[in-house]
């Protein structure tokens, strides 16, 4: 069985390859002393930036509930480090990941580089934060009307 072991975040443009990123807080997921899996943050850009959260689970061990058990407990661990807001990157295709961050909290922000983002805040409820996004896509969708209509 082939285990995940934590490794630096993919690089897939240059920019963020400028940005020597960091990965930290790791957790290791074991089945009994086996490492099958790992969570952990990591910080693309400043320190003190929202850091994205990443995690791998051996292909053996998706639809076992796992992560689902994993993820809240990662998440309060971290919360009580001061760990309160991050993003997570999911490709479009992978439901599995877009429901595990949706049951925890996290709420569908935008596309980015064929990548779903979303976003968490543990200091705030997922309904206020739902709230904001939707009212920043209002002003955002009402502003390019109105540049299309009166030119910018």
């Amino acid at each position: 069985m082939h285990v995940p072991t934590p490794e630096l975040p993919s690089r897939n443009s240059k920019y963020i390859e400028k940005q020597n990123p960091k990965p930290f807080y790791t957790h290791e997921i074991k089945e009994g002393r086996e490492v099958i899996g790992y969570l952990q943050l990591v910080e693309y850009f400043r320190k003190g930036s929202i850091p994205h959260l990443e995690y791998k689970l051996n292909e053996e061990c998706w639809n076992k509930g796992v992560m689902s058990k994993e993820l809240p407990k990662y998440l309060k661990m971290i919360a009580r480090d001061g760990y309160n807001k991050m993003l997570a990157l999911v490709t479009p295709d992978n439901v599995a990941s877009k429901r595990l961050l949706d049951k925890n909290g996290f709420v569908f922000v935008a596309d980015i580089g064929g990548k779903q983002s979303y976003i968490i805040d543990l200091n705030h409820t997922k309904q206020d934060i739902e709230f904001v996004t939707n009212v920043m896509a209002w002003h955002s969708e009402n502003r390019r009307r109105f540049e299309e209509r009166h030119g910018k």
